[in-house]
């Protein structure tokens, strides 16, 4: 009789601390992800910042006037480097693109090949 009661006591000494155990982990999980939500907010918090400080900055009048005080300058192409693997047939060259024609655009592909004019 004494050894079943030992066992007893034992097995719930045993599933008390067990218990404890995920109480524990239950709480410091709780507390990590307190912590992550805390940080995501943060992050959420400074991206509005900076996307308010972007169209501050990026005003419609002020690229203008960037534009025009650009104007005086002689622009050159930016030579790219070539990476090893391409042959001389693949070489960028600092040639300017040419403009696709109207029809080859991609927002007039996009709208069906007619710049979205509808048909009469």
């Amino acid at each position: 009789m004494f050894a079943k009661l030992l066992t007893i006591i034992l097995v719930l000494g045993l599933a008390s601390a067990k218990l404890l155990v995920v109480r524990s982990d239950r709480l410091r999980e709780a507390n990590r992800i307190m912590t992550l939500r805390r940080e995501v907010e943060e992050r959420r918090a400074d991206l509005w910042r900076v996307r308010g400080e972007t169209a501050r900055i990026s005003r419609p009048e002020r690229v203008l006037d960037l534009l025009d005080s650009m104007r005086d300058r002689s622009w050159e192409p930016i030579p790219l480097p070539l990476p090893s693997h391409h042959g001389p047939a693949d070489a960028p060259t600092n040639e300017p693109l040419a403009a696709a024609p109207p029809h080859e655009r991609r927002g007039d592909r996009l709208r069906g090949g007619d710049g979205g004019r509808d048909h009469d």
